[in-house]
């Protein structure tokens, strides 16, 4: 029973530095193909490419310089 239930946080964890970083954190060999593969897979596309520097935006610790509803 125990390997059929995962754990869903409610708390959003994000960890200083960039979008790419935090996306590539399971795998820090990532391609940017597949950094923008999980980028569409999360729906995330259209807000990543409003800022200005895109998937090289400093979210900062916990991503204290997004909004609530951009974490």
């Amino acid at each position: 029973l125990r390997q059929q239930i995962g754990i869903v946080q409610q708390d959003v964890f994000l960890f200083s530095g960039t979008i790419r970083e935090n996306i590539a954190y399971g795998n820090l060999e990532a391609s940017d193909a597949e950094i923008w593969e999980a980028v569409r897979r999360a729906h995330l596309e259209e807000l990543v490419q409003r800022f200005p520097e895109g998937l090289n935006t400093v979210i900062g610790e916990r991503g204290v310089k997004l909004s609530g509803g951009q974490k």
